[in-house]
């Protein structure tokens, strides 16, 4: 969307390598350039690109699918030094286990 793409814009410029998850991203197109990310992965290869983010932005609209998207599960994909910023709808949060990895340091 319109935010996520003015994100990736502003971290390009500071020379950050932009990854981004998209919903249908058929295996084979993955890791491939596209023209708002170096990378797009599908949804549900979210951990496997967590896995190489210093930063991670959330931007995800509040919809039945994206409800506690960013679970425990993903949390803990993340590298230790990861910053998590979210600037999308609270509900693709799921707060317990962001509560989780804060107290945990994972």
């Amino acid at each position: 969307g319109h935010i996520a793409t003015t994100t990736a814009s502003l971290a390009r410029a500071f020379g950050m390598r932009i990854l981004a998850l998209k919903r249908n991203v058929p295996k084979q197109h993955q890791q491939q350039q596209h023209p708002m990310a170096d990378a797009m992965y599908s949804s549900e290869s979210a951990c496997e690109m967590l896995q190489e983010c210093d930063f991670v932005v959330c931007s995800l609209p509040g919809t039945p699918e994206t409800d506690g998207f960013m679970s425990s599960e993903k949390f803990d994909a993340m590298p230790t030094h990861s910053v998590f910023i979210s600037i999308g709808r609270g509900v693709a949060v799921d707060e317990e286990a962001l509560d989780q990895a804060l107290r945990s340091g994972s």
